[in-house]
């Protein structure tokens, strides 16, 4: 409610400017719409769909995101949440289980081991915590309240480094939990991942295993999170185009064999200048 009144004040004052005020697109014109943007996201952020949900403080778990924590029953789960939209491979072996509105609204990414949430995932505002971290929290915050992040999770006789600037690695009560920041936000928090220990040591390397199944669920998953995070900031969500997925495989591989990484391909086309080739 705080963030519709103050954009309805904003608009008055605007409104205001345009009547008695003859306004060009000037350079500090434009900056000044893209800082106002970007203010109103957050506004809206801070307060979009509390009316819908109420997020509880969890008891037994640091986090918990859309009221579900770790090691809750997947009928527990199911009750709160319905029926999976998506069902796909994870890295771990197991199956992540995708959950949400309508459009995208509420998303959250469950992995079972034998009917018990060993992971979790989000991107959207649903986070809550005992430390009252949640989304849009800055980074400084974040350590502050869980202390200083791992730099190396251990498998076997390696290790793995995990430092990063773009996310922080906490490592408490048999619970791995990854906080990701926006960078063009201030460093907010912007996602959540929490992964137990049980589910994490599946993994005998950093990475999964490659195979066709991984491949296509990778492709899904790419393709929840974008809308999901279009849907986050206020953007229309986009429809699945087998078309558009395969020539951005195709550039996918292309990079790999040529060792670069561009949007453009090495012959300089766009991604829109080889939809239409292949179109």
């Amino acid at each position: 409610m705080k963030a519709i009144k103050r954009f309805l004040l904003f608009v008055t004052v605007l409104l205001c400017i345009t009547i008695f005020t003859s306004i060009r697109e000037t350079k500090p014109l434009i900056y000044v719409q893209h800082e106002v943007r970007q203010q109103i996201d957050h506004w809206i952020d801070q307060d979009s769909s509390s009316i819908d949900r109420q997020l509880a403080i969890p008891k037994k778990q640091e986090f918990a995101i859309n009221n579900i924590q770790m090691n809750m029953s997947k009928s527990d789960v199911e009750n709160k949440l319905g029926h999976q939209k998506r069902t796909t491979t994870s890295a771990y072996g197991t199956t992540w289980y995708t959950y949400y509105d309508k459009d995208y609204n509420n998303f959250i990414m469950v992995s079972y081991i034998k009917d018990r949430v060993n992971a979790l995932y989000t991107n959207q505002n649903l986070i809550s915590s005992k430390s009252k971290i949640k989304y849009s929290t800055p980074k400084d915050v974040v350590r502050n309240r869980l202390g200083e992040p791992i730099d190396y999770i251990k498998k076997g006789r390696f290790r793995f480094q995990v430092k990063s600037d773009e996310y922080d690695i906490f490592h408490k009560g048999y619970i791995y939990t990854t906080v990701f920041y926006d960078k063009h936000r201030s460093n907010g928090v912007t996602a959540l991942l929490q992964v137990s220990e049980n589910m994490e040591n599946r993994l005998r390397r950093q990475y999964g295993p490659p195979s066709k199944s991984l491949e296509e669920s990778f492709e899904l998953q790419d393709f929840d999170l974008v809308n999901t995070e279009r849907k986050q900031h206020g953007l229309n969500t986009l429809k699945y185009s087998g078309q558009v997925s395969d020539t951005a495989r195709k550039h996918s591989i292309n990079m790999v064999e040529k060792n670069y990484f561009d949007h453009n391909d090495k012959e300089g086309r766009s991604p829109f200048d080889r939809l239409k080739k292949t179109a």
